[in-house]
């Protein structure tokens, strides 16, 4: 007699669930990065400028840790809590503007350079046509900026 199953030699029909683990990156439709500790390292950079807005506003440095902790926050209301104010008070904004003014204009490769491995993550995504985005609670101009500096801001 004859038998209901797959022949000897040949390959048995995928379920859904397989095909789906199997496509899983082909079908997303975008790949939406955070910016900071994701992409980059760049805790020197911010560390080091938001000190020294700090210090040129009259408030004591904080801690790498403080600083650490305060990335939770948008940059402004990050100010905020390192000199112990409520958020959204005008001081954070005002710092926060200093900051932003201070150091996009540091960031490069050296300071903001792409995790091991990124790169080759990144390209290997957008030639197999996954859109790519990047994001951050930092300013747009930053944001920009770090694409830049590590050759990511090409438009296809």
């Amino acid at each position: 007699g004859s038998t209901l199953g797959p022949k000897a030699g040949s390959v048995s029909p995928l379920t859904s669930q397989q095909r789906n683990i199997n496509t899983f990156m082909r079908s997303a439709s975008a790949v939406v990065w955070d910016v900071d500790g994701t992409l980059v390292e760049s805790t020197t950079l911010g560390f080091v400028a938001t000190n020294e807005v700090l210090k040129l506003r009259g408030f004591p440095e904080i801690s790498v840790e403080q600083y650490k902790i305060g990335c939770r926050y948008t940059t402004p209301d990050r100010f905020n809590h390192h000199v112990g104010e409520e958020p959204g008070t005008a001081i954070g904004t005002q710092l926060g503007q200093d900051f932003d003014d201070m150091y996009v204009k540091r960031v490069s490769k050296e300071t903001a350079g792409l995790f091991d491995g990124m790169e080759r993550l990144l390209r290997s995504l957008a030639l197999s046509g996954h859109p790519q985005g990047a994001l951050s609670n930092a300013c747009g101009d930053y944001v920009r900026a770090v694409l830049a500096a590590n050759n990511l801001d090409e438009v296809p």
